[in-house]
């Protein structure tokens, strides 16, 4: 059952300062709850579901009506051993769950997640990501998902970037958010940071630059991709040693972050197998 605490403190972890203070961030509808749960570095801490999440596929033998508030993660056999604390699991009805859901329509269930602490990226290793003011959280998800798929070593998140547990940007990563490094750091810590590691810093741009079949890939490489409307800072341009253009059409001003991070990681993976 659904109490006046709960409501209270769900909504209060609509705003960010306080997410931050407890360190943690929340996850709604099936896929992204069940694709969560199987993290081995996240931990759950409540977990809100109607009748309906527990009666679909793998839950209806976990969870039974007569055994509610029996910890959530002792009856969910693929959460590792490690993980099977007494977390409360509480049933809502649809009613209680648009209380506490931030989507418009809400999904069945609703989690609350303590942030998984990651080993920072390491710039030594293959390529890294660097995303400056990246606003949409749309494209900060497929950027996570292709880096992922391309095998990046990680992702540094400068100031202005939005913030990596936005509802959006968990969907759009489809989980690739969990399993890749990454770190949140200013652009003047970062630089003298690569720099040491003697990291080669590689601007893109829309048309102006080495065109990206003619780039070299030596490693280690640190890739920066600039605000979607802005691009990079010119302060930030002017420290980079080279910035890639990728081809196309005059007529096109420049192509969606996410688009010309992907491009640019498939063509860097590409490079390293040959």
């Amino acid at each position: 059952m659904l109490v006046k605490s709960q409501v209270k403190y769900i909504q209060s972890l609509g705003q960010k300062k306080f997410r931050d203070q407890e360190g943690v961030f929340i996850a709604e509808g099936p896929k992204m709850v069940r694709e969560l749960l199987k993290a081995s570095n996240v931990q759950l801490l409540h977990l809100f579901a109607l009748a309906s999440f527990r009666e679909e596929g793998e839950e209806k033998k976990r969870i039974s009506p007569e055994r509610e508030g029996i910890p959530f993660t002792e009856m969910a056999e693929d959460v590792p051993l490690g993980r099977r604390e007494d977390i409360p699991f509480t049933k809502v009805t649809e009613g209680e769950l648009e209380r506490l859901s931030y989507l418009s329509t809400p999904n069945q269930v609703l989690a609350v997640f303590k942030k998984p602490v990651f080993p920072h990226p390491d710039p030594d290793q293959s390529v890294s990501l660097v995303l400056d003011g990246i606003q949409d959280p749309g494209n900060l998800g497929t950027i996570l998902r292709s880096a992922e798929a391309f095998g990046a070593a990680g992702i540094f998140l400068t100031e202005g970037t939005v913030s990596p547990y936005n509802s959006k940007v968990l969907r759009g990563s489809a989980g690739s958010i969990f399993r890749l490094p990454f770190l949140q750091i200013s652009s003047a810590e970062l630089i003298p940071l690569l720099r040491a590691r003697g990291v080669r810093l590689l601007a893109t741009s829309p048309h102006q630059g080495t065109p990206l079949p003619r780039i070299s890939w030596t490693l280690p490489l640190a890739i920066f991709i600039g605000n979607e409307g802005a691009g990079l800072s010119r302060e930030l341009t002017r420290q980079m040693d080279e910035t890639l253009a990728i081809p196309q059409a005059s007529q096109v001003e420049s192509l969606n972050a996410g688009v010309a991070a992907s491009i640019v990681l498939y063509e860097a993976a590409r490079a390293g197998q040959k």
